[in-house]
């Protein structure tokens, strides 16, 4: 194996199957002792009918048949009965077959048996196939290059520590979540965000595990071990199994654990009322009873419906969204509102130049005062002014430079400026003398005096206006929340469509409406779209918590329901689709089932004559269908 092997190329799937996978598959997903004892089951069975012999051989045949095929269906119903008090679909298909026995309709038994451990295989098959279609690209640590003192030696990833230093060659996958140290490439990161953007590695700048180097080679000082990086951490805890039920499958459940013991007894009713009130013999009257009971069986509805949720979440995922369960699916699919945070999803911060007044300077020369003041920043506003402005910042006369909360004090070329929000100002000593309309603004003082301020408008994050109208479209509203004046809350909530607001919000103030929204939508699910770090209080108390920018969001992630790798929120209403395709499968498979099941019981109740084995296959066959029809919830992840 070379090199490029051992590390893995930037082609299919980005990281190689499992050997459990592999096992698995080699099996066809089958219970192998199952498939041998239904082939012996079939050889009896032939044997039965072929040779010619007397009943009682007949018989003990067509028993051995039944017993090696279905001996576990008995034991695991018998099992339930005993241990977890509710009558499963594994008893009733045993009462069914042996009750066939009682009345010589041996052959009829055991088809039924083979018949449905037939179907339970080809179910398995199909849920296994299923699986391995919607399953996402799993990501395991590969070979990385560990360097040091100058060379480099080729490790398994698994083994990788922080502080070590790595060689990236182009072509290469990066192994753990670092900082660039030295060289200049770029990283494709659709592996982890599901969509092909790249973006630009540099010294300074964060590389993350399971993206791919695709120019130059990187060295690259790791900040989390392979296990650790955000990604790997992000997938494998989307892709545990869940053990939160949906409310169908809750539904279905519930209903089948009353359903099977009365549907047992209301074929016993038919059966009397059928000696009592017909003509009918006691094998005829049992027989159109064991066709009721066969016909009533509750196991075609439950095995489609957690299958329908988990290929929405694995489409889901091969989209750069991961969302933690298929309970949280369920949620998803029931959304009825969403509360934004509007200044980390809806603007970011981001401001633009209104106008620049001073009654001492020219706009011109105030704008280049204010933009070498603040070009050391890291505040928003600061940012905003250095990035309109046009000319060259000269960096050789900043001479001092001090950032506090609200603004910055810079000396430069031997003159102490002051720029910040007016309290700023007026900590500094400084008179603002301009009236203050509740703007955005940045007021600069010179020496000690006001010199004029700059006027600024939040620019909205693009694509904010489209969550909000794809979340319309599917029947969610949308509210906002935010810290700012009534005025300022207004024209950004008109800017992206929101109808719904609230001004003047702290950020406890968040979880207050979320309880309101609880109660306004009882019955419904209310989302908080908002960023990991900063939001968690609120994404707890959501009924789903939807965090974007995961990549950022680090070790923050791991409390969230729904974690969107890319820097964009408005995969947030593709997610909410993505739900609610995948419970509008759930609900066709139950119509079909249903309708499947009531036509069999309509024509048995009229005393249309059909073997027991043919009543179920007609349900494994409407089992398969809707497993085969829950794969389609797996093609949301087209639209993430």
């Amino acid at each position: 194996m070379n090199i490029k092997e051992k590390l893995g190329s930037h082609s299919g799937n980005h990281a190689p199957v499992p050997a459990g996978n592999r096992e698995e598959m080699s099996f066809f997903g089958l219970d192998m002792l199952l498939l041998v004892r239904i082939a012996v089951s079939i050889i009896l069975f032939c044997c039965s009918l072929i040779l010619t012999m007397d009943d009682s051989l007949h018989m003990l045949l067509m028993l051995a048949c039944f017993l090696v095929c279905g001996y576990d269906v008995i034991l695991q119903g018998i099992s339930h009965l005993f241990q977890q008090r509710y009558l499963d679909e594994n008893l009733m298909m045993a009462i069914a077959a042996l009750a066939a026995f009682a009345i010589n309709a041996y052959y009829e038994g055991a088809a039924v048996m083979l018949v449905y451990q037939v179907g339970s295989l080809a179910r398995q098959y199909a849920v296994s196939r299923t699986r391995e279609t919607v399953r996402p690209a799993e990501y395991r640590p590969g070979m990385a290059r560990l360097l040091e003192n100058g060379t480099e030696t080729l490790v398994d990833a698994a083994q990788i520590q922080e502080g070590n230093i790595l060689s990236i060659h182009s072509g290469e996958r990066v192994e753990a979540d670092g900082v660039v140290l030295e060289g200049s490439s770029a990283l494709d990161m659709s592996p982890i965000t599901g969509e092909g953007r790249t973006i630009k590695a540099e010294p300074g700048s964060p590389v993350y595990a399971g993206a791919f180097n695709i120019r130059a080679p990187l060295t690259v000082r790791v900040t989390a071990p392979a296990d650790e990086s955000v990604y790997p951490r992000t997938l494998r805890t989307a892709q545990q199994e869940s053990d939160v039920l949906s409310q169908e499958e809750t539904m279905v459940q519930r209903i089948a654990h009353v359903y099977a013991p009365f549907a047992l007894g209301i074929s016993i009713l038919i059966a009397l009322i059928l000696l009592i009130v017909t003509p009918s013999t006691v094998a005829d009257a049992v027989h159109r009873a064991l066709v009721l009971l066969i016909v009533t069986c509750p196991c075609t509805f439950l095995l489609s419906i957690p299958l329908c949720y988990y290929a929405g979440q694995g489409g889901a995922m091969r989209g750069g969204v991961y969302i933690r369960d298929v309970g949280v699916m369920d949620a998803l699919s029931r959304a009825a509102v969403a509360l934004f945070d509007k200044d980390r999803v809806l603007t970011a911060g981001k401001y633009r130049i209104v106008s620049v007044k001073s009654d001492r300077l020219d706009p011109n020369i105030l704008l280049k005062v204010a933009a070498h003041a603040g070009c050391n920043s890291t505040l928003p506003a600061a940012q905003s002014v250095v990035e309109a402005y046009e000319g060259i910042i000269d960096h050789s006369i900043i001479e001092q430079f001090h950032q506090y909360d609200e603004g910055v004090v810079a000396v430069i070329d031997g003159l102490t400026i002051a720029m910040g929000t007016r309290r700023f100002l007026a900590e500094q000593g400084v008179a603002v003398t301009d009236e203050d309309d509740g703007s955005v603004c940045v007021c600069i003082a010179l020496e000690g005096q006001y010199a004029g301020r700059i006027s600024l408008s939040e620019t909205v994050r693009e694509g904010a206006s489209s969550v909000v109208l794809e979340l319309d479209a599917v029947g969610c509203e949308s509210v906002m929340l935010t810290a700012d004046s009534q005025e300022k809350a207004k024209s950004i909530a008109d800017a992206v469509g929101i109808r719904e607001f609230y001004s003047q919000c702290m950020p406890i103030d968040a979880m207050a409406r979320i309880r309101e929204l609880k109660e306004r939508f009882p019955a419904n699910s209310v989302l908080f779209i908002g960023d990991a770090n900063a939001d968690g209080g609120a994404l707890s108390a959501a009924d789903v918590g939807i965090a974007f920018n995961g990549l950022r969001s680090g070790s923050s992630l791991a409390g969230v329901d729904v974690a969107i790798m890319a820097d964009a929120p408005e995969k947030a209403a593709e997610a909410v689709s993505a739900a609610r395709l995948a419970r509008g499968i759930v609900r066709q498979n139950l119509i079909i089932a249903g309708a499947v099941k009531g036509l069999l019981l309509l024509m048995a109740l009229l005393g249309v004559s059909f073997q027991l084995w043919f009543a179920s296959f007609i349900d494994v066959a409407a089992g398969l269908f809707c497993i085969l029809n829950a794969n389609r919830a797996a093609g949301s992840r087209e639209k993430l």
